[in-house]
């Protein structure tokens, strides 16, 4: 980070999320919102989840916001992020009866301070007027990030995620920041199922280009 980008921050100046220019209010400048990459077509093929949806691929700058948000401690980029992926519920094909998000695990909790999914989900639940509930946690922490390929994703998340209340009969919006080959919120959703959720629908900030077809 610049100096003159470290100043900004002290004094509260809002910045685009993506290339940190100053603009007038937190967001997105409109240089960059030329540049990002729309992911216009549904998520296909993750298995369990009536629909998955995502505001943008995964790639170039917006990656790099991306980790910033999960890493280097910008839970603020939330309200940005959060207001691209509105639009997304109001394509649904159905409106959910209450939003939650795939939880990170415990060890990752503890170094960022904040789970950045909870805080996506909580931000749309909060501007949509639905309820948001902790319907996930996890048994183990069934890392991700390293593994390659998507047999070796759903292997790992397999067994990782329980469920923290009765869902019996819900219809559920799950919440995470990235799909990247969708097995672990194909096992949330294989969980939600089976203690009885009516459906589940998922939504992203971002995800691979390889998965929108």
């Amino acid at each position: 980070m610049s100096l003159a980008e470290r100043i900004a921050d002290l004094f509260f100046v809002p910045k685009c999320i993506i290339c940190s220019a100053v603009i007038e209010r937190p967001g997105i400048c409109i240089k960059c919102q030329g540049e990002l990459a729309e992911a216009v077509k549904p998520v296909r093929g993750v298995e369990f989840l009536e629909e998955v949806r995502a505001a943008y691929i995964y790639e170039g700058a917006l990656r790099d916001a991306v980790h910033r948000f999960k890493f280097g401690g910008k839970k603020s980029y939330a309200a940005v992020m959060g207001d691209r992926m509105l639009p997304l519920l109001e394509r649904m094909e159905a409106r959910p009866q209450v939003i939650s998000w795939v939880p990170t695990s415990a060890e990752r909790l503890r170094k960022r301070g904040y789970d950045q999914a909870q805080v996506l989900a909580e931000y749309i639940a909060g501007r949509a007027g639905l309820p948001c509930r902790r319907l996930l946690t996890r048994r183990r922490s069934g890392k991700q990030s390293n593994l390659g390929n998507k047999a070796a994703r759903v292997a790992n998340a397999a067994g990782a995620f329980r469920t923290a209340e009765d869902v019996s009969g819900l219809s559920i919006l799950l919440v995470d920041d990235v799909v990247t080959t969708g097995a672990t919120l194909s096992e949330c959703a294989r969980v939600l199922l089976t203690e009885g959720a009516s459906e589940v629908r998922a939504c992203a900030f971002a995800c691979v280009k390889g998965i929108v077809k």
